[in-house]
């Protein structure tokens, strides 16, 4: 007999077999409860950790593909202005070249008289369109002599004439190889 067996009270105040009984299994099921509680908490707690490990992973891959997509537009970008020069390329090497028409050009520059300005010049295989600024007539007819004169063209087509007082004459060739 251990000290736990020995009841001191009087058998009038011994608590009854019911209490007893039910005060074991209430204890029991109490038991049972925190223990299921307890494995609850542990499964929740790994169930947390395993979202928040793939949140984590899918966080990085998104910002993995986010830097990848950037980096393939910048790509594309180059690629599509490639493909474009390589387009104008094709089209200008496939016109043909003005270069003899361009030192013809340089030669007949070379014939301007001092004070004649050129305001615009188009250079192409069959000629040349220029657009002039003469700032006096004595000027304008020395360089339509020297137009006459050259033999680098077979034509000079005067294609507009214009005189004004304050800003002198303005002239408009197309000059025919």
């Amino acid at each position: 007999m251990t000290m736990t067996d020995i009841n001191l009270l009087p058998a009038s105040l011994a608590p009854s077999k019911t209490f007893s009984k039910a005060s074991k299994k209430l204890k029991m099921l109490s038991l049972v409860g925190f223990s299921f509680l307890v494995v609850v908490l542990a499964v929740s707690l790994v169930i947390i950790f395993i979202l928040n490990r793939r949140l984590n992973s899918s966080a990085e891959k998104q910002e993995s593909l986010e830097t990848s997509i950037r980096a393939l537009e910048r790509t594309e970008t180059r690629l599509y202005l490639l493909k474009d020069r390589l387009r104008n390329i094709g089209l200008i090497l496939g016109q043909e070249q003005p270069w003899d028409q361009i030192e013809n050009f340089e030669n007949f520059l070379e014939t301007f008289p001092s004070g004649v300005e050129i305001k615009s010049i188009s250079v192409n295989a069959s000629g040349s369109n220029i657009q002039l600024s003469i700032p006096n007539t004595i000027i304008a007819v020395e360089f339509l002599k020297n137009v006459k004169s050259y033999s680098g063209y077979s034509q000079a087509r005067l294609t507009s004439y214009e005189f004004n007082r304050s800003g002198g004459v303005s002239i408009s060739l197309e000059l025919i190889k």
